[in-house]
């Protein structure tokens, strides 16, 4: 087992240390964090991609999204203190959801005829609904690929899942907050860590492709290392780490301080060196620019070419709610970017409307903010929309993650 940092040091790095963050730098799958030199090709180069189609074709968008999350429910048996989605607690599944399965099925069709590639069945909890494997089986009689994200804690029909996905194209990602049942279940609010387990277990002797995801908190960032391990005896084959954001209940849960998560990501690069079986998805670092050590790697670029595009939120991919509401984002769940209903008035039809989501669309106006005298604009253009909404009530704002303070907007 590899030695680890202290995740709450402040002290400078050593030498040895140092060529740890290089490499810990160079494979962070995090939003255009990339050095000169680097070969890597992650998510920040499809965005560079597409913002490329975008300025030299003159459009905003895609004619349909190629990704949709999908929330078929706002009910759940937990109630996590991060919960993006702000779902109803239903613990007996004495509830009804907004859609039929008659229009959900209509629903899946509409998505295939429009081309989309990816549907992520999301809620609440998928699989409180009573017809959730009638609408997997059509998800992928349709030819769609799926991703079903879960907290795994309520019976499942195994063999119907195996036989349903394709182990090359879809998952399922099961919630794991904790390496025990007072850490995963004191933030999820709910008894459900021995019922997981023994999902995962049931889950990990078939084909049914399975990937775990911890949400780092306040409440159990100390946790992370335990997770790691109990994940790894397990043998889960996919491991991933992310940060709460600050929407839905997320909005009132402390942030993890930023130059601890760089350090988390850190030893999570050791992690995955030292247990090279276990792939590691390491999102941790939040906002990589606001930090002086990936700061001390890059020239700063002052002319602050911004292109309008910042994400594939309403370009590329978008958020269906549980009644039907259509959004660009997870992250982006109020009202000012509700699209309206896919439901009554299509799925196309809102997607291509002219005023739908156009000022984001359009893109972010920095210029009145602080990014506007930041050498890094160019790389981290603003960051998240979703995030600087959330705080400031505009996406004409800065991601309200980022602590970096550059020199000329100091005063």
């Amino acid at each position: 087992m590899p030695r680890l940092l202290d995740d709450r040091s402040t002290t400078p790095f050593n030498q040895e240390e140092h060529e740890l963050f290089l490499r810990t730098i160079t494979t962070l799958k995090t939003s255009r964090l990339r050095l000169p030199g680097s070969d890597n090709i992650d998510s920040g180069d499809l965005v560079d991609f597409f913002n490329h189609l975008v300025l030299i074709n003159d459009i905003e968008c895609l004619e349909s999204p190629t990704w949709i999350n999908w929330d078929i429910t706002n009910r759940c048996n937990c109630s996590c203190i991060h919960c993006a989605s702000d779902a109803l607690l239903d613990p007996d599944n004495t509830g009804t959801d907004e859609i039929s399965t008659e229009a959900a099925l209509e629903f899946i069709d509409e998505m295939a005829n429009a081309k989309v590639l990816t549907v992520v069945l999301s809620g609440g909890e998928p699989f409180l609904r009573q017809d959730i494997y009638t609408i997997i089986e059509n998800i992928k009689q349709r030819g769609l690929f799926l991703t079903i994200l879960t907290n795994a804690s309520l019976p499942l029909d195994i063999e119907r899942l195996e036989r349903l996905l394709d182990p090359d194209t879809d998952l399922i990602q099961i919630s794991l907050d904790g390496n025990d049942a007072t850490s995963h279940d004191s933030q999820r609010n709910a008894p459900i860590f021995q019922d997981v387990v023994s999902n995962l277990q049931r889950l990990l002797a078939t084909t049914v492709p399975v990937k775990t995801n911890m949400v780092i908190t306040h409440h159990n960032i100390d946790k992370v290392y335990e997770v790691f391990h109990f994940a790894r005896t397990m043998r889960i084959p996919v491991i991933s780490f992310t940060v709460n954001c600050p929407v839905g209940r997320g909005e009132t849960v402390p942030l993890p301080d930023n130059a601890r998560l760089l350090r988390i990501s850190m030893n999570l690069q050791l992690l995955s060196e030292d247990y090279p079986e276990i792939k590691i998805r390491n999102n941790v670092l939040l906002v990589p620019y606001a930090q002086p050590e990936i700061r001390d790697q890059i020239q700063p670029d002052t002319t602050n070419h911004f292109p309008r595009v910042r994400c594939l939120a309403g370009t590329a991919k978008a958020v269906v709610d549980s009644k039907g509401d259509l959004y660009p984002c997870p992250f982006m769940l109020y009202p000012a970017f509700n699209a309206g209903n896919v439901y009554e008035n299509g799925l196309h039809s809102l997607w291509n409307h002219p005023e739908t989501w156009k000022e984001l669309r359009t893109g972010r106006n920095l210029e009145t903010t602080k990014c506007n005298e930041c050498g890094y604009l160019n790389r981290c253009r603003g960051e998240c929309p979703g995030a600087a909404y959330g705080t400031h009530k505009t996406i004409h704002a800065p991601d309200s993650r980022c602590t970096y303070m550059p020199e000329g907007d100091r005063s």
